[in-house]
């Protein structure tokens, strides 16, 4: 149930990626359909808004950088495969209008990849005060999130290196109540972090009444999404989007929770 709920998640974001080895999916199979996985079906316009001219922390809170407000093909800067730092990845959908958060590539060089009919992402970094906390980092077989709290979750985000390669991708997982995480097939190195200096969500709420106040679709920041579907024992995190106005979309759930890091 629960991987099939996370399929359908991804089929509504459009998600799927040029490459192979990776999918969402804890059968194995491949959520998108077309036999590729990762990636968001829609593009955008740099013209919608971009970074504003001060270096690019134009949405991110303290602790927050923007490494790349671009098109895709842009390369994160500093990005060791080897040892990977946490990373937020937002591209634009342009029909209909949204951020979207799904799986997306980042290639040994540091180029971000993997997302068909995209062409402007936002990379965000973490340094300092702001740096989300590191809680795992070795075979997806073992991958748990430390002290769980299914009914009080906090901000987590995963990236996954595909089996015998250096690309990773940001991805979506699932996590159990006891805090054991699913998801995936065809990785064999899972990193896992949470934001525990971050301020509550911002949004907490059926995802019928969900959206982000303030929410700014020229120049948006870092999110976290974690969703919950009743009946299922699982959040998941890593997937979801943001219309213009700040409703949540795409998201196969009942229950949302929002943090902007």
């Amino acid at each position: 149930m629960a991987a099939r709920s996370a399929a359908c998640l991804l089929f509504l974001l459009g998600a799927c990626t040029s490459g192979g080895g990776s999918s969402s999916s804890d059968g194995g199979d491949d959520v998108s359909g077309d036999g590729e996985d990762g990636g968001i079906d829609g593009g955008a316009s740099p013209s919608d808004g971009g970074p504003d001219g001060d270096g690019g922390e134009d949405g991110g809170a303290q602790g927050a950088s923007v490494l790349v407000d671009g098109p895709l093909g842009s390369v994160v800067p500093g990005w060791d495969w080897g040892v990977p730092e946490p990373l937020v990845i937002l591209a634009h959908r342009i029909s209909p209008p949204a951020w979207v958060l799904s799986p997306a590539e980042i290639l040994d060089d540091g180029t971000v990849a993997g997302l068909e009919n995209v062409d402007r992402v936002r990379v965000f970094g973490f340094v300092g005060v702001g740096a989300p906390t590191s809680l795992y980092d070795g075979d997806f077989s073992g991958a748990e999130v430390s002290d769980w709290d299914p009914a009080a979750p906090g901000p987590v985000i995963a990236m996954v290196r595909r089996e015998g390669g250096t690309t990773w991708l940001t991805s979506l997982v699932l996590i159990a109540d006891d805090g054991s995480v699913s998801g995936n097939v065809g990785v064999d190195r899972t990193r896992l972090w949470r934001f525990d200096a971050a301020p509550g969500p911002v949004v907490d709420a059926p995802l019928a009444d969900a959206a982000i106040p303030g929410w700014n679709p020229k120049g948006p920041g870092p999110i976290v999404i974690l969703a919950h579907q009743d009946g299922v024992a699982v959040w998941w995190t890593g997937a979801g989007s943001v219309a213009d106005d700040g409703a949540l979309g795409d998201i196969v759930a009942d229950d949302v929770l929002v943090w902007e890091p």
